[in-house]
């Protein structure tokens, strides 16, 4: 209270001066570090609710790839398994047809492709996005090998996929059309299905031994066979620790 009766407010000294500065100065410190810390929260929170995304796409993809990789396994298999038997007849001079039906039946077979097309889409999304480092160490190194090892079989296929049109194009001459369709529809079932005898079948093995463009095309198809099939065996066995590691996240 002053003289006159006015209030007055009291002298401020330095010292309450700085002390209200620091004061303040720490308000405002603590509350940039609160809104860091909460930032970091919410995105961790954001980046957990990505990665769970991200691995829940990831396992619809490689399960769908599994079931069709197996597929492919058992058709790849068939195939080889058909390739080396006809070629081991053919390279032998003296070897006969025991069974003239399932031996079309295999020509006819050496000749199929279905090639595996995996849905690499949301691997590619991750990649090309940044999002990789979303996900924990281990199950990035379960997924770089699946997906390394699908590089190996697009090798695989860029040499198989001419080597069969080569093959195809040059069996079509030792191969009438009419003894194909009794061999494969005796198998599948058809209206022209029947057992085929030795004198309709020799000829196509003369044919085949003495073609040597045939001769090599199936002997080229052979070892692209026996070349690829540990790395389809490989990519089924790194597609299921991959879905392993993704499903027990």
């Amino acid at each position: 209270m002053g003289e006159d009766g006015v209030p007055r407010e009291p002298k401020r000294t330095g010292r309450w001066v700085i002390v209200r500065s620091a004061a303040e100065l720490l308000v405002i410190v603590v509350g940039v570090v609160i809104g860091l810390a909460v930032d970091r929260w919410m995105a961790g929170i954001d980046g957990e609710v990505q990665a769970e995304r991200l691995v829940e796409r990831l396992v619809v993809d490689i399960r769908q790839d599994s079931i069709e990789l197996e597929s492919f396994l058992e058709d790849y298999q068939e195939q080889g398994n058909a390739l080396v038997d006809v070629l081991g007849v053919i390279a032998d001079p003296s070897a006969s047809v025991s069974d003239p039906t399932d031996f079309i039946r295999k020509i006819e077979l050496t000749s199929w492709w279905v090639p595996f097309s995996p849905n690499g889409t949301t691997w590619g999304e991750i990649n090309s996005t940044g999002q990789l480092g979303l996900l924990e160490p281990e199950l990035r190194s379960a997924l770089a090998g699946y997906y390394g090892s699908l590089d190996y079989l697009a090798e695989m296929e860029d040499r198989w996929a001419p080597a069969i049109q080569e093959y195809w194009s040059l069996q079509q001459v030792a191969l009438p059309p009419l003894i194909r369709l009794a061999a494969v529809e005796s198998r599948y079932g058809g209206p022209r299905a029947r057992d085929l005898t030795h004198e309709e079948v020799d000829p196509v093995l003369t044919a085949f031994r003495e073609r040597p463009a045939l001769y090599g095309s199936l002997g080229r198809l052979t070892a692209i066979y026996l070349y690829g099939a540990p790395g389809i065996e490989g990519a089924r066995g790194e597609a299921i620790r991959a879905l392993a590691a993704l499903e027990s996240r």
